[in-house]
């Protein structure tokens, strides 16, 4: 594990987007995120599926743990994000974190479906049209490539890099699992004596 810290520099809505892609090292599909900022730092950032306050269970424990992270980040501001084919989804989720962590505290709230973002305020959407958003074109993304820090393109596939193989897989490697003496080899001299 790298302690070395990526120091990168934003200054636009589209830059702001980028962080989480960057922090968690895939591009976010059908999520909210939360960025603790204190000053010109990320203190912290999280994740959740987009319908996370569906689920009474969900609810509960996601506000457990943002009140949990911005307690511990005194004198932060959080940014509420949603990548979402369905802004209009996302805007609600979006408006639902808020809500939980107190406008007070809220500097931005935005939502992007990966060609647009709008400003999430009030319900609602702005401009009704979008801004024009990508992540490869974002001052973030060229530095995340300069610095060599690896972005996947799905959540799947950076967990995949890092889960455990399957039991059936570690049966097959482990001796003494199944495991049966090679037919192919020619007998050992000693044992035909």
């Amino acid at each position: 594990m790298s302690t070395e810290i990526t120091r990168l520099h934003g200054t636009t809505s589209a830059d702001l987007l980028a962080i989480p892609v960057i922090m968690l090292g895939f591009h976010p599909r059908e999520s909210c995120v939360v960025l603790g900022v204190r000053g010109t730092r990320v203190e912290f950032c999280a994740r959740m599926d987009l319908d996370w306050f569906t689920n009474d269970f969900r609810f509960g424990e996601v506000v457990d743990q943002l009140e949990n992270a911005v307690i511990r980040c005194a004198g932060c501001r959080v940014a509420v994000l949603a990548y979402t084919a369905d802004p209009e989804a996302g805007s609600l989720a979006v408006e639902e974190l808020v809500a939980v962590l107190g406008e007070e505290i809220v500097a931005e709230s935005l939502v992007t479906d990966g060609d647009l973002f709008w400003y999430v305020h009030a319900g609602m959407l702005a401009p009704p049209g979008g801004v024009s958003y990508s992540y490869a074109s974002s001052n973030f993304a060229a530095q995340a490539v300069y610095s060599g820090v690896n972005v996947d393109t799905c959540r799947e596939e950076a967990v995949q890099a890092v889960r455990p193989p399957e039991p059936a897989s570690l049966v097959a490697r482990c001796p003494g699992a199944g495991w049966q003496p090679r037919r192919d080899l020619p007998p050992c001299p000693r044992m035909n004596e």
